[in-house]
């Protein structure tokens, strides 16, 4: 049964924080496409450079197959997805953060993702983390 407001087989968009909330979104959007639809609504909403040393509300934290779209093997087929999530980073909108321990599971090393992109040992320990730091987890 589809979600209210939802046409069959998709999921409606979860709420944006609002300006300078600080949410971890746990990331499990394994379509690059869903997860392109994510960045493009923080860009919408957020998509302005932060002040100068003002740290990102904003964490995804990767920890499935997801993280294979940010693999440098398949950049020309994720090129938009990467290069907004860099883009969104380097305006210090959002942090991207890569599970290690998934990555070693899905074979990826450190330098199969872009420099933008932090390391955690463990995704959910990061998520929780975040959240007792204050984050809500959306």
């Amino acid at each position: 049964m589809p979600l209210p407001g939802a046409r069959p087989g998709e999921v409606p968009p979860r709420p944006l924080p609002a300006p300078g909330e600080r949410v971890v979104y746990d990331i499990s959007l394994h379509d690059p496409d869903r997860l392109l639809a994510l960045l493009n609504r923080l860009d919408a909403v957020h998509g302005v450079p932060r002040p100068p040393g003002a740290a990102p509300t904003i964490a995804l934290v990767l920890h499935g197959p997801e993280l294979l779209h940010f693999d440098r093997h398949r950049y020309a087929e994720n090129r938009r997805l990467v290069d907004l999530a860099a883009r969104l980073d380097a305006f210090g909108v959002i942090e991207v953060k890569a599970c290690l321990t998934r990555m070693k599971a899905l074979g990826l090393e450190r330098s199969d993702l872009p420099a933008f992109v932090e390391f955690v040992p463990y995704g959910p320990d990061e998520v929780e983390r975040l959240h007792a730091q204050g984050y809500r987890i959306m």
